[in-house]
């Protein structure tokens, strides 16, 4: 997975390579503020399942569902729109038709570490 964010007008601009942009949406719309904690807890919980202290973990928030296993990270976006960003202003849920990206569990953390410096860079 290849991504890059930065902040354009105080506005959140993130690029991901083809097929992982769900993860982007995800980032964007649980914790791009004020979200530190809630954060730092996923990133512990992905280095237990990383150090197989768990068997697995999942979450739904926002519209998106996050499935993590030992190997891997999925996350599925459940809105009916057409624009995931625009998921948590929506909080419809169609079941028949998710958006799903998936990746192995150590690009997963990177991402997440990445994106809490990119966030929070003095919490870090």
């Amino acid at each position: 997975m290849q991504y890059d964010f930065h902040l354009e007008d105080d506005q959140i601009v993130f690029h991901f390579s083809e097929g992982d942009e769900l993860f982007g949406y995800w980032l964007k719309n649980n914790y791009a503020d004020n979200s530190l904690k809630e954060l730092e807890q996923l990133i512990l919980y992905t280095q237990k399942l990383q150090d197989k202290l768990m068997d697995d973990y999942q979450a739904s928030r926002n519209s998106y569902y996050l499935q993590l296993t030992q190997e891997t990270a999925k996350i599925i976006g459940l809105s009916t729109l057409n624009a995931p960003e625009d998921a948590a202003n929506d909080y419809k849920i169609d079941f028949n038709n998710p958006l799903e990206a998936e990746v192995d569990l150590n690009t997963f953390i990177n991402l997440l570490i990445d994106w809490r410096h990119f966030r929070f860079p003095g919490n870090c």
